[in-house]
């Protein structure tokens, strides 16, 4: 056996360990121009997005988000977050023009999260023709298997959560869009038939509730009568969320009202005479006595009314930049 002193002659030598010195320390940087070189290598589209979150300046990251866009820095986003930004300094004009001239420039997938800020967009400038085309398009592609990028779900916000949002349930949304846009037209025998559609596949006190009204402006009383008597207080199988049981009261509360203003222009009083009944029946009918119509003070009051009642469907928001 060796002795012990061999095995302390071969023994490894022992390591002594340094502290580690960082690079900066070894060379270190100086000068005046080094925030600059820093600001540099910081992307423009991070520059403007820290403007628009931490400064809180909106209208000074919209120029920043151009220059991304021109620089090809994230031109999806940097489109998406420009144009909601220009819409909340009530710049939507300008908002659409910059979507319609940049977006060939965006990639495929985020062709579809553009036309949900254009329908915004629309809606908020008034342009209800660009507004219900561009929905009818869209329901097009869908139901041609094109939407989703060729997926059968996609992933959605609504109330602040991510959801798994399906075909059908994206088809009924865009039929209760157009429904609503279609309201505000005045088409309203096109609305009906786009909330009846929505209705067909489940049941929402929302869409019932301007199906109602839809009917009731187009002289089909009777109708209109059914159609609010089937909005109940609560959906069925509803939302668990307090903020879906307030939407379902009211429209349950909107459709209660309108269902006995309705039956008080058709159903005659139990003291109303016969000429008197006859008279206020008669009221009812246009000047050729083909059609009932509702009788109120003028169409203005009226349609201030359905403006006020009518609710839209809730909608689940879309990706946009770093949210939908």
């Amino acid at each position: 056996m060796p002795s012990r002193g061999r095995w302390k002659a071969n023994a490894p030598p022992k390591f002594k360990f340094s502290r580690k010195v960082s690079s900066s320390q070894l060379n270190p940087i100086s000068g005046p121009n080094v925030a600059d070189d820093v600001l540099e290598r910081v992307s423009l589209y991070a520059r403007a997005k820290k403007i628009q979150m931490v400064e809180k300046k909106p209208a000074k990251a919209i120029p920043l988000f151009w220059a991304a866009i021109n620089a090809g820095d994230r031109v999806d986003s940097a489109l998406k977050d420009m144009a909601i930004l220009m819409q909340q300094l009530n710049r939507a004009a300008e908002a659409i023009e910059a979507i319609k001239s940049l977006r060939f420039l965006c990639s495929h997938q985020s062709q579809e999260s553009l036309d949900n800020i254009l329908l915004d967009l629309y809606m908020r400038c008034g342009r209800l023709d660009e507004h219900i085309a561009l929905l009818r398009h869209k329901l097009f592609v869908l139901l041609q298997g094109l939407a989703f990028n060729g997926k059968r779900t996609k992933i959605g916000r609504s109330h602040g959560r991510k959801i798994q949002v399906s075909v059908p349930q994206e088809e009924r949304r865009l039929l209760g869009k157009l429904g609503w846009a279609l309201m505000l037209k005045g088409d309203y025998a096109e609305a009906a038939v786009s909330y009846k559609r929505a209705l067909f596949m489940g049941h929402d006190n929302n869409m019932v509730c301007n199906l109602g009204f839809s009917l009731a402006r187009q002289g089909r009383v009777a109708e209109a009568i059914e159609a609010f008597k089937k909005v109940g207080p609560t959906m069925p199988g509803g939302g668990t969320n307090l903020r879906s049981k307030n939407v379902d009261l009211r429209a349950f509360e909107t459709a209660h009202g309108m269902l006995q203003r309705l039956k008080s222009l058709i159903l005659p009083a139990p003291s109303m005479t016969v000429e008197k009944n006859n008279i206020e029946m008669a009221s009812l009918f246009n000047e050729d006595k083909e059609e009932i119509f509702l009788q109120l003070p003028n169409n203005e009051e009226f349609e201030q009314t359905v403006m006020a009642a009518a609710i839209l469907t809730p909608v689940v928001k879309d990706e946009i930049g770093s949210e939908w």
